[in-house]
């Protein structure tokens, strides 16, 4: 019998990563996907979701990786507000060689910016996000997972 096939899914994160904590518990429950990857744009001694993603992996015998990339480390293109271009496409490089198959923002307090608009088509135009679910509700609906 073939084994059911698991999105590998890469998640960017601002802080302490209860909404990404969320989504692993259902991963190992009844949502058919698979975390790979958590991207944070802030240091490992301000935030708390790189030790929360540990705890996670020691408790569910995982293998997801953590990343701390932000404008800092990547100056170049400041757009003034938001991800740098540099930023953008050092994430994007990240996500292109672990083949993850889905990016999903989850508690990114940045706006994104360059490559990762061009690699998956997001808007930074807030405004144009529908109201009444939450984006994670929205993201299991559309990707049938419940």
């Amino acid at each position: 019998m073939s084994e059911t096939y698991r999105p590998r899914i890469a998640v960017l994160a601002s802080g302490g990563g209860t909404t990404v904590e969320a989504f692993i518990h259902a991963t190992q429950n009844n949502v058919n996907a698979e975390v790979g990857l958590v991207v944070c744009n802030n240091p490992p001694d301000k935030v708390g979701v790189y030790d929360r993603i540990k705890r996670l992996n020691d408790q569910y015998g995982l293998d997801i990786k953590t990343a701390y990339i932000n404008g800092k480390m990547y100056p170049g293109g400041n757009q003034g507000r938001g991800q740098t271009l540099e930023e953008s496409q050092a994430i994007c490089d990240l996500i292109a060689s672990g083949g993850y198959d889905h990016v999903a923002l989850m508690g990114y307090m940045k706006e994104v910016r360059g490559a990762l608009i061009d690699e998956y088509g997001w808007h930074p135009d807030f405004k144009s996000i529908s109201t009444g679910l939450s984006g994670l509700t929205r993201c299991i609906k559309a990707w049938k997972l419940t």
